[in-house]
């Protein structure tokens, strides 16, 4: 059946809403978080995670899960930018325990940086956690498990290049560079927000062959990009 022109029109307004709105709420979060202020070092990149997840979650009715993934993986980015480019192994080290803590209490031993950082994480992830729990969602709680996860990931991945002293293969690579690529990570938290069982989500977290495959893909493709932009800077 063909939709008339006004339907379409319709569908086109409403998605337009949701996609704003979206954006406004996380334009204004991420002001409102001042983490510019604190962590110079660190890429800018909420408006490029806000057009990455919606060709995660692209449908009108998962505004808010969009909501959540932009929110996650902006910090994912930081992460990623202080494990691989500002703190030292200690420091990671240090971080690391403090996500496995999940506790404010945690930040005492974290240098100055990264006790507000640590304490904005902490701050969202729980209003995540408590939207989610009153929509209903029996699995918020994963939204913590994932992105401790990916911390965990981070640090393995700069322990391995802070003590490996020989060439390495590309096996021995990918073996501690795929996980912590988070694509993953961005596919498990899609089936929280959309409501998905526990069993789907547990069953991604065991990178299966098409989970790992992708997680391949996204490494690699990582690795080009990073190697073309590094080239260019020379």
């Amino acid at each position: 059946t063909t939709l008339c022109p006004l339907t379409l029109e319709l569908v086109s307004i409403s998605s337009s809403y949701h996609y704003n709105l979206s954006s406004w709420f996380i334009c204004r979060w991420w002001k409102e978080l001042q983490l510019q202020d604190h962590l110079s070092f660190a890429r800018d990149r909420m408006v490029e995670m806000h057009f990455w997840m919606l060709g995660v979650l692209f449908e009108p009715q998962y505004s808010y899960g969009r909501i959540v993934l932009t929110k996650f993986f902006t910090f994912i980015s930081i992460f990623d930018d202080i494990y691989d480019s500002y703190s030292t192994l200690e420091e990671s080290r240090l971080l690391t325990m403090a996500m496995e803590r999940w506790d404010e209490q945690a930040a005492e031993h974290l240098p100055g940086y990264m006790k507000f950082f640590y304490s904005k994480v902490l701050t969202t992830m729980k209003v995540i956690a408590k939207d989610l729990d009153s929509q209903g969602n029996k699995h918020a709680d994963y939204v913590k498990k994932l992105l401790i996860d990916a911390t965990k990931c981070y640090y393995n991945e700069a322990k391995w290049r802070e003590e490996s002293d020989t060439p390495v293969t590309v096996e021995e690579h990918l073996r501690f560079s795929v996980p912590s690529c988070c694509c993953m990570h961005v596919a498990c938290l899609a089936f929280v927000v959309i409501g998905a069982s526990g069993d789907a989500i547990e069953w991604g977290m065991t990178y299966p062959k098409i989970m790992r495959a992708s997680c391949v893909i996204g490494r690699v493709i990582n690795d080009v990009a990073s190697h073309e932009v590094t080239h260019l800077q020379l």
